[in-house]
């Protein structure tokens, strides 16, 4: 996603880019409710190349 952070951030844009990702790969994948976590922290992971806190994660996984 290209390295335009500071200080382990990723930006808003990349970040909702993140968020309609696990979105759809939930969808898609029939992942249930209760591995949505462990499936955000690894999309993160994969597309941002950070490590995500747990925030992050709340925020990736809201409705």
């Amino acid at each position: 996603m290209g390295k335009d952070r500071e200080c382990g951030q990723i930006s808003a844009f990349h970040f909702a880019i993140v968020r309609q990702a696990f979105r759809q790969s939930v969808c898609e994948q029939g992942i249930a409710e209760g591995r949505w976590p462990d499936h955000a922290k690894r999309l993160f992971q994969q597309l941002s190349d950070e490590d995500p806190d747990d925030d992050m994660i709340g925020y990736i996984i809201a409705r």
